[in-house]
């Protein structure tokens, strides 16, 4: 199936639409991820509570950089909400939750200077490379972004 310029793999039949993981990718080699993807993420941010996380946390961000191709391929978010913003620098709200709170998610390193900032709370897509994260807090670091 077709949506736009990306392919939807939609996984588990069993499931519904509204619980399953949805991973797209477009031509440019793009990778979008749904909200229930994010979540599944989190597991990341009890990397040091017990060394069974580490391991469950170490491998979940090889295979983030794996997706990622070691940072030749940029991950798409959708509908990521400002917090806060400068030439340079996005802070900004990926989940539900956080989107409603203004809690940072995700700091985002722009890959040139920005001709105007977004404002805080609108929504933008940006395209980026995850390079790091904190656990607790929980921010996800992305570098190389572009607003798309």
């Amino acid at each position: 199936m077709i949506d736009r310029d990306f392919e939807k793999f939609l996984g588990g039949p069993t499931q519904p639409v509204s619980q399953r993981l949805h991973v797209t990718i477009n031509k440019e080699n793009v990778i979008g991820l749904n909200e229930n993807c994010y979540r599944q993420l989190y597991v990341l941010s009890y990397r040091d509570a017990s060394p069974g996380n580490k391991l469950a946390a170490e491998r979940v961000w090889q295979t983030i950089q794996a997706k990622q191709k070691n940072g030749s391929t940029k991950l798409k978010l959708v509908g990521v909400k400002v917090i806060s913003s400068t030439k340079t620098t996005i802070q900004a709200a990926i989940t539900e939750e956080n989107q409603r709170s203004s809690t940072t998610d995700l700091e985002i390193t722009m890959e040139n200077p920005m001709v105007s900032t977004p404002a805080p709370g609108s929504q933008i897509d940006i395209i980026g490379v995850l390079t790091g994260y904190t656990p607790q807090p929980f921010v996800f670091k992305m570098n190389r972004g572009e607003l798309h």
